[in-house]
Parts: structure tokens; sequence; C-alpha cells
């Protein structure tokens, strides 16, 4: 459904992307994850068409998405800041929807408000952050996208209605065969609804994996040695002791570091469940941690 090749975009000196290569599966949910800065915003407003790559390019069902209008009407656009129309009220915001939007769904909007509850003859710049951000998730909804695009679309939204929100976009996505992708840090709700995940790191791509294939490469092993044990493993990335315990956190596993460690004099070897956030933290370094 959507897929960027050799995708790469500069802001003066500054790289944002460098040789994006990803594609994202027709009804699947795939997580954006990375530090403030790592180009995820950069790299949705190139997937929505909003930039344009300074080289390469972006398609969603086979075509170039930039100044596509037939495929920009398929995607709904879900960011942080929801600034739009701000002298408008929410009916005339409709109303304008309704006039660009073929498929715009008055229906589908007000089955929506009974959950996200807005006034219709609210202004836009006299709701609150939360507002505004369930007003752009109803926008996005209602206009029965094959593709969304959602920037921290959870930001401001209260415990209650992030957890129908989220119900509500996989039901969509798996109901629809939509795509959906989605920017943020929370890593744990990516973790329960996600089927993919890719981290960017300083605009480039450090994985692009399905969760199952990334969690049987980011693996955490606790061993017990003999005696005391230089390791040193080009796919082992952190290596922490506790007494006579060695917690290893390994990027790229396979048989070979189990053979690494047992040549080692291992005693004990055991397996540790990892969560996403943990997976991160680990294999990107201590800079992750301004996510969690």
């Amino acid at each position: 459904m959507i897929r960027t090749k050799r995708l790469s975009k500069n802001f003066q000196d500054k790289t944002a992307l460098n040789d994006i290569n990803i594609s994202f599966k027709e009804g699947s949910l795939h997580g954006l994850v990375g530090v403030n800065g790592s180009g995820k915003s950069t790299l949705l407003k190139c997937i929505t068409g909003v930039y344009r790559g300074d080289s390469g390019e972006v398609l969603i069902s086979g075509q170039p998405v930039y100044e596509n209008n037939s495929i920009k009407e398929t995607i709904a656009y879900i960011e942080d800041e929801n600034d739009f129309f701000s002298s408008y009220r929410v009916n005339e915001v409709i109303k304008f929807y309704t006039m660009t939007y073929d498929k715009f769904s008055i229906e589908m909007f007000n089955k929506l408000n009974e959950i996200f509850n807005i006034s219709k003859k609210s202004r836009v710049r006299s709701l609150s952050k939360g507002q505004k951000m369930r007003l752009s998730i109803m926008l996005g909804f209602s206009i029965q996208p094959k593709v969304l695009i959602l920037d921290e679309p959870t930001n401001g939204l209260d415990p209650i209605i992030r957890k129908e929100f989220l119900k509500i976009l996989v039901d969509y996505v798996y109901n629809n065969k939509a795509t959906a992708v989605i920017a943020s840090h929370n890593l744990t709700e990516l973790e329960r609804m996600c089927d993919s995940i890719t981290l960017l790191d300083s605009g480039e791509v450090k994985y692009s994996l399905t969760l199952d294939d990334l969690k049987e490469k980011v693996r955490k092993i606790q061993v017990m040695f003999k005696g005391e044990v230089e390791i040193n493993h080009p796919s082992i990335v952190s290596v922490e002791k506790l007494g006579r315990v060695h917690y290893l956190v390994t990027n790229n596993y396979d048989s070979s570091i189990l053979h690494y460690i047992n040549s080692l004099g291992a005693e004990f070897v055991e397996e540790v469940d990892m969560c996403l956030e943990d997976m991160f933290i680990y294999t990107v370094g201590g800079e992750y941690s301004e996510l969690v």
C-alpha cells in the first residue's frame, strides 16, 4: 500500500531523512518510533505529500503521492498540532470537509461524536488541545480513508477516550483493509496494537521489522560463568553484571551467540522477556531514554 524508495530530505544543512526504503502492507498497523529529531514527522509529511523529497519517491497504491489529488483524497493525516480553521465553528469545518472529500460521511462523524462529544457550535480556537485532537480524529475517519497517517494521535486524550480511539483505529484498519502508520513515544501502546515497527535514528532506518521478527533479533539473556570473562561479540550490544550474573542483550540473535557464550564457560543460560521499550533503549542507547 505504501512504499518509499531511496527517499531523502534535507533542510538547509541538516539531513532529515537519508535513503529511506520501507514499505507498509495493506490492512496493517505500523509503528514509527525514534528520539525527537530522528525524522519521524518529516517522513510522515513526505508520505502524505505535504513535503516533497529531495530525492527518491513515495508511492501509495503504486502512484506517486506528491501533488496527486486522487491519492491524497484517500489519506487521513492526524497530527499532534491541530490549529487548522481556528476561526471556524466545528459545523463550518464539517461543511468544508463535505465539499472537499467526496467520501466524507456525516453519519460516521455523528456516530464518532457520540463518543468524542464535541459541540458543533464551538469555534475551533476555543477547544482545548485534547478536544482539537478529538475533532481531527473524527474528521480523519469520516473521509473513509484507505491510509491513516497519525503523528502522536493520543496526545491530550484522557485515558478513557484514548482507549476508545485505539479500539476504533484497530477495528477500522482491519474491517476496511486500510493501512495505518503511527508515530508515537508510547511504546506500550504500539506494542499492543501494531503489526510491525520502524525505528528511525538520525534520519536513517535502524530497523523495519514485524514485531515477531524484532523479538527474534533483540533478546536478553542471563548467564552465569565459571570464572571472570571478557565478552566481545558483534551482536551483543549490552553487557550488565550483577554479582555472578551477566545480562547480555543482542541486536541480531542467532545460534552463534549461544555457541560463543558456551565457549566462555557458561554454567547457566536463560532468556529473559523484553518489552518493546527495553528493546529500543538497549539497541539505540541512552539517547532513547528521551522517550520514557
